[in-house]
């Protein structure tokens, strides 16, 4: 398995691997799991750090350096589509972390990520504060539905605390940013939300 790590460090770009590192780690959490190792749980702690701090860097860092002056579009772009997954991987790996109490910092840590993900990548666009504000309402609003539906105290919690966000940012944010048309419909909607 290190040396599997290894070959994949040397052989592979950014993108792919900092996706094969977190679906390493996932599948050691599995493994772990699985089998109840907490040398193999503490390897995937600690890969998925690394993907984590990585995944930080990408997601606060703006273009990197030596990259051609033409933006990519937002959100389907390589870049963009690889930090999703990886958001997606720690969420999933949260359901089977263990020890169970890391299961919440997993699960907490996914939410920020794709929060910051929808505003890095929504932010560039056009009229993009706005975006961000209704992607993060419905997603959510998203969270509030699948966490009463499934019964699941957390998601409605973390739904609830992304809701309140959304209200901050849009007084702090909004209000200062964003065209009069769009600040009336975000302020309507979210009043009537």
């Amino acid at each position: 398995l290190l040396f599997l790590t290894l070959a994949a460090i040397l052989m592979l770009g950014e993108n792919a691997l900092l996706l094969t590192l977190t679906a390493e780690a996932a599948a050691l959490h599995y493994i772990a799991r699985r089998f109840s190792d907490r040398l193999i749980s503490a390897g995937a702690h600690l890969l998925f750090l690394t993907a984590a701090a990585w995944l930080v860097v990408r997601l606060v860092a703006g273009m990197p350096e030596g990259s051609s002056s033409v933006a990519e579009p937002a959100v389907f772009n390589a870049r963009a589509v690889v930090d999703l997954l990886v958001i997606g991987l720690a969420f999933a790996a949260s359901l089977f972390v263990l020890p169970r109490g890391l299961s919440i910092v997993y699960g907490v840590a996914a939410h920020a990520a794709g929060l910051a993900w929808l505003w890095r990548e929504l932010s560039s666009l056009q009229g993009g504060e706005a975006y961000v504000t209704v992607a993060w309402g419905v997603y959510a609003v998203g969270l509030l539905i699948a966490g009463l539906r499934l019964d699941r105290s957390a998601a409605v919690r973390g739904g609830m605390a992304t809701l309140f966000l959304v209200a901050g940012k849009l007084f702090l944010v909004d209000l200062a940013e964003v065209e009069a048309l769009w600040r009336v419909l975000l302020f309507v909607g979210f009043g009537v939300l």
